[in-house]
């Protein structure tokens, strides 16, 4: 099992790129977490920014985010709860 107090508090750009790789293994080889990624396409970033009624980044980040729990819960996964950080967000499952 993961010791996520230790993948938790380090940001990842202060990790050596061999321990990101590592802790990313371990991430993917543990069959008791899931995980999902919204890829939001550059071009739709700027279309957004630039556009007559403008969305922000901030905008666009929770959104994104809600539409990961919206995924998460109609999977049927008992979400307890949500912590939303800058660079990830980190699910609760039941």
């Amino acid at each position: 099992m993961i010791r996520f107090s230790v993948l938790l508090s380090a940001d990842s750009k202060t990790l050596k790129e061999e321990k990101r790789e590592e802790l990313f293994e371990n991430l993917k080889s543990d069959e008791s977490i899931g995980w999902a990624v919204d890829v939001i396409d550059p071009k739709e970033l700027s279309a957004k920014m630039l556009k007559k009624n403008k969305i922000n980044l901030n905008e666009m980040s929770h959104d994104s985010a809600m539409g990961l729990v919206s995924r998460v819960l109609n999977m049927g996964v008992l979400l307890t709860e949500v912590k939303a950080f800058a660079t990830y967000m980190r699910l609760i499952v039941a």
